[in-house]
């Protein structure tokens, strides 16, 4: 017996992953720019963290004095909440020192392959 959905979940997963190791990440650009501003703190933050946001696959570039511009994401994250992705790693800088970015990406992949995987009871072909 196998979990459809755990074992469909754990191969969308490994395959986020694999894309993410290889640097084959794929951006999509956004249609509307996300914009937000930092405090002091969370502009050096981003700053001191922001080649590997681009190659996690975030186009970020400063927009002004303590103000960023994300205007493309992963395509394996496009419909994630940029606001809440932001908010979250800029409300973990004090802990981010047991905490990386990668590790909150790494969070965020396995939030998105589980809401990609078939889902427990759905009719399964035999592909």
């Amino acid at each position: 017996m196998i979990d459809q959905h755990a074992a469909h979940e754990r191969l969308i997963y490994d395959k986020l992953c694999k894309d993410l190791e290889n640097r084959t990440v794929v951006k999509q650009p956004m249609l509307i720019p996300y914009i937000f501003s930092s405090n002091p703190l969370e502009t050096q933050f981003i700053e001191s963290n922001i080649k590997l946001l681009r190659s996690l696959g975030f186009g970020i570039e400063a927009f002004g004095f303590g103000s960023f511009r994300v205007d493309e994401v992963p395509v394996d994250l496009q419909e994630i909440n940029i606001k809440g992705f932001f908010d979250e790693i800029l409300s973990q800088i004090n802990s981010l020192k047991n905490i990386s970015v990668q590790d909150i990406l790494k969070d965020k992949l396995a939030t998105m392959a589980c809401k990609h995987a078939v889902k427990g009871g759905m009719q399964l072909t035999e592909q």
